[in-house]
């Protein structure tokens, strides 16, 4: 199983304030660490947090995202360049109705090719290797939104719309 998982028949996932946070990477193959495919869903705030933390005999790891369902905030924090943190899609599309935090430089997410939408604003923390985005398509399709952070976000394929307004900054 993965270390945080609602699945099967009659499951129920929930959250409309709060946090969840998962520490160290590096769950099974199969589920990963965040796998989310639940019956009913009812999405409506909340922070999910991926992290490393300082641990010399578990190095970097790796963060796998399944999640049939639009989550709210994400953010991925990284410790260190020796405990990075990198997340990445296994097989839905990331929705998010609110925001994408990429902390810091040392906290990457992988999209290996699949969809990322946003409600919300983007953070890029890190560097441009940060948001590793494939042959995805990324799309803003929330009211007014910014990409912004300390680094350049680079896309592949990137939709706007339909939306108010987009600000890059950085």
């Amino acid at each position: 199983n993965a270390k945080f998982e609602v699945l099967n028949n009659g499951s129920s996932f929930i959250m409309s304030d709060g946090t969840l946070t998962i520490v160290r990477g590096g769950g099974g193959i199969a589920y990963g660490d965040l796998f989310i495919r639940p019956q009913t869903a009812s999405v409506t705030g909340g922070t999910i947090y991926l992290q490393t933390v300082n641990n010399i005999s578990a190095p970097e790891e790796t963060f796998r995202i399944d999640a049939s369902v639009a989550l709210n905030n994400l953010t991925i924090t990284g410790f260190d360049a020796d405990d990075a943190t990198r997340a990445s899609l296994t097989v839905n599309p990331l929705n998010l109705n609110g925001n994408l935090v990429l902390s810091n430089a040392n906290s990457y997410l992988t999209t290996n090719n699949i969809d990322v939408s946003l409600k919300g604003n983007m953070t890029n923390n890190g560097n441009t290797s940060c948001y590793s985005y494939g042959t995805n398509l990324t799309t803003f399709n929330g009211n007014t939104q910014l990409i912004n952070g300390t680094a350049a976000t680079n896309f592949y394929n990137l939709t706007i719309g339909p939306v108010t307004s987009v600000t890059l900054s950085h």
